[in-house]
């Protein structure tokens, strides 16, 4: 009982109830349980490196000791710097677990390989020798017990055919472990509890009071594409953090649409739900503001009567709606 509760607090770092959710956290204790090295296919955002590190404490969560958990970006460093990450020195002629650099020589732990796919045929070739090696150095007597687990964008057989990983690395991650990551179009109903944990999160940080969030701003992130996934959730929600205003979320400019986001109001009255007008009529005044402005070049003046205020109106609402005062001037 207290090591099903151990794996459950492992896998809390996954948000949300839906089956996409719960579909993932259970494929990460399937893998982590597996003596095979492990595959993570999922669309750039979705937070891989955070699925690396939740495997990583799964597959040795039982052990007493410590083992560590290293990581290396194929495609981000130059050839000499990745081999020396890898191997520990950049001439190595070949991979041999005695050499490997980041493990340092311990018998365990996790090497995560991140976006394999972005990396030139000639680092792949690498990995498909390190994979080699440590295939062979399992269950010799005092041989490495190295976890490994490699990240890509997409299924290996479709990024061979776009040719964006090789034959023989393709071949080489047939044999790992799969576990897929569903982007955050798949998972919507699980944005409002992403948002309250992010929210949560950045006030622990600072230590002050989490912001609050309002249905109408999380329907909104509830119906944008999201086409940086989680990552980019993330960044949204830290930003209109940032912007907020008496320990209200402000959603930063130009995430809704106006046209939707009217269709969306008058949808629910229609159905006899129930909406926060205030806040939804808050969040169009702001962007017509902000668009007239825009067009006037930011004169008051003419900003103002267009939209049949006079200007301390204007510098009231300017004011209300959390505007900055530069932006209205000319």
């Amino acid at each position: 009982a207290e090591k099903r509760k151990k794996r459950e607090e492992m896998t809390a770092g996954i948000i949300g109830k839906s089956k996409a959710a719960e579909g993932l956290r259970k494929a990460l204790k399937r893998a982590a349980a597996s003596p095979r090295d492990i595959l993570i296919i999922g669309e750039k955002g979705t937070e891989r490196a955070e699925v690396a590190r939740a495997l990583h404490e799964l597959a040795f969560h039982a052990s007493p000791r410590r083992h560590p958990f290293r990581s290396v970006h194929l495609a981000v460093n130059d050839d000499a710097s990745t081999r020396e990450q890898l191997f520990r020195s950049p001439h190595a002629k070949g991979p041999t677990l005695s050499t490997l650099g980041l493990l340092k020589g311990t018998a365990e732990g996790t090497l995560y390989l991140e976006d394999v796919d972005d990396a030139p045929f000639r680092r792949q070739r690498w990995l498909v020798e390190l994979i080699t090696r440590a295939g062979e150095a399992q269950g010799r007597p005092g041989g490495s017990h190295l976890k490994i687990i490699v990240s890509v964008g997409d299924d290996p057989q479709a990024l061979q055919e776009r040719q964006a990983l090789s034959d023989a690395l393709a071949r080489g991650l047939v044999r790992f472990e799969k576990v897929t990551v569903p982007p955050l179009r798949e998972r919507r109903e699980d944005i409002p509890a992403i948002v309250k944990h992010i929210a949560e999160e950045l006030a622990r940080e600072d230590d002050t009071a989490p912001v609050g969030i309002d249905p109408a701003a999380i329907e909104v992130l509830m119906n944008h594409p999201w086409k940086g996934d989680v990552r980019e959730l993330r960044c949204v929600v830290e930003r209109g953090i940032l912007l907020s205003r008496n320990g209200r979320f402000v959603l930063p400019e130009g995430l809704g649409d106006e046209k939707a986001e009217v269709a969306a109001v008058l949808s629910k009255i229609d159905a006899g739900e129930s909406i926060v007008l205030n806040d939804s009529m808050e969040r169009l005044e702001r962007k017509i503001i902000l668009r007239v402005l825009d067009r006037c070049g930011h004169n008051q003046s003419k900003a103002a009567e267009l939209l049949g205020f006079t200007e301390q109106t204007l510098r009231y609402r300017l004011k209300q709606l959390g505007i900055p005062s530069s932006r209205a001037r000319v």
